[in-house]
């Protein structure tokens, strides 16, 4: 009888064993490549951004002027994203203004007004800040 009762829960533990390991060999992750645009539009004066590349680096752009700025580039599933903004217009949505990260054509991170502003400090070419961040989710 004792022997019957260890030997079941050899089994059990035995199956449970198995069956997790199913189960964590089935949890693969996604790491497809995704499409991710950087986008800022409606600044009328021009500004500086920077971005985390394909690479994991910081591409930076100094004094860009123009009304439609994109940057793109492939990541995959889990790679971080990142876009620091500092620009002089006061802008807020009425205007058009547009910050945005986009990922597969989908709106991830965005925002039409300004994180933190200098105000009026001469020393400040540039007084209004944006960052938005994060991770191209697994679908």
């Amino acid at each position: 009888m004792k022997v019957m009762k260890r030997n079941n829960r050899y089994f059990a533990t035995l199956t449970f064993a198995v069956m997790g390991l199913f189960i964590f060999a089935s949890c693969e992750k996604n790491t497809e490549d995704h499409k991710v645009t950087y986008i800022v539009k409606g600044l009328v004066r021009d500004f500086n951004v920077g971005v985390l590349d394909e690479k994991g680096d910081v591409a930076y752009f100094e004094k860009v002027d123009t009304n439609l700025w994109t940057y793109t580039f492939m990541g995959q599933s889990g790679d971080p994203f990142y876009i620091y903004l500092r620009y002089r217009d006061n802008v807020t949505f009425p205007a058009g203004f547009y910050v945005a990260v986009h990922i597969d054509g989908k709106a991830v991170q965005y925002t039409n007004n300004f994180d933190r502003s200098w105000g009026t400090n001469p020393d400040s070419t540039y007084p209004y800040q944006i960052i938005r961040q994060g991770v191209i989710p697994y679908y």
